[in-house]
């Protein structure tokens, strides 16, 4: 039985390529998604809710809720 010649092809990295490019679109995406938090969070802090409610006491002061 004798081994028969094969053609070796060369195999590139593209494993680690492709890994490397999803890590640093993954990444992206997590900057962007941070920055967004971080902006809703400012404006949330910087434009608090408006008065919804006034409640009248007894002898007529007002109170915001």
């Amino acid at each position: 039985m004798a081994l028969e010649y094969v053609d070796r092809k060369k195999v590139e990295a593209t494993f680690y390529r492709s890994c490397f490019r999803g890590t640093v679109y993954f990444t992206g995406v997590l900057v962007v998604l941070n920055l967004a938090l971080c902006l809703f969070a400012a404006h949330t802090a910087l434009n608090p809710k408006k008065t919804q409610w006034i409640v009248t006491t007894v002898d007529g002061r007002l109170i915001k809720i």
